[in-house]
């Protein structure tokens, strides 16, 4: 089960560490999604229940070969740069977007247990954030999809929310 919090970021922190790059497209996005990631020089696939601040998850490595074979038939993809930031006992991923989602930036934490999860606070080094861990619109297969969320552009700055 994955257990995960998600914020929309007004800004890009400073200081990242050097990010990721990764490769994504989905064979399905309803019910739940299966997709497929090149995450560096790692290739896995990804079997996603639906859900918000829990779901079922279940993942395997791939080989390239079938990776390259999957990409070309899907076409609802995301591509971003991921940079992990340790935080305490967590890690804060945050994406940077590319390609028709540039500009998006999205931080997210996964946990341990949900009790952990309701009780965390985001950093302050994030800066101006929204939570939209209930927004299906910020899911990475609904961007994949549907693009950014009209909203997007109107990102009030001064709205943060804290655990």
């Amino acid at each position: 089960m994955e257990i995960e919090r998600k914020y929309l970021l007004a800004t890009c922190p400073a200081d990242l560490p050097a990010g990721v790059p990764i490769r994504q497209a989905y064979l399905t996005t309803s019910p739940g999604e299966v997709r497929i990631r090149e995450l560096g020089s790692e290739y896995r696939i990804t079997v996603k229940g639906d859900g918000t601040l829990t779901r079922d998850e279940a993942e395997a490595p791939i080989p390239k070969w079938v990776f390259d074979i999957l990409w070309p038939q899907c076409t609802a993809r995301v591509v971003k740069t991921r940079h992990s930031v340790p935080h305490g006992e967590l890690t804060v991923e945050i994406d940077l977007f590319a390609g028709a989602l540039t500009g998006l930036l999205l931080a997210e934490v996964e946990f341990p247990t949900i009790a952990l999860a309701q009780a965390f606070h985001p950093p302050t080094w994030l800066g101006d954030l929204r939570e939209v861990t209930d927004d299906a619109r910020y899911k990475n297969k609904k961007l994949a999809v549907d693009g950014l969320p009209t909203d997007k552009a109107a990102f009030p700055s001064s709205e943060r929310t804290a655990g």
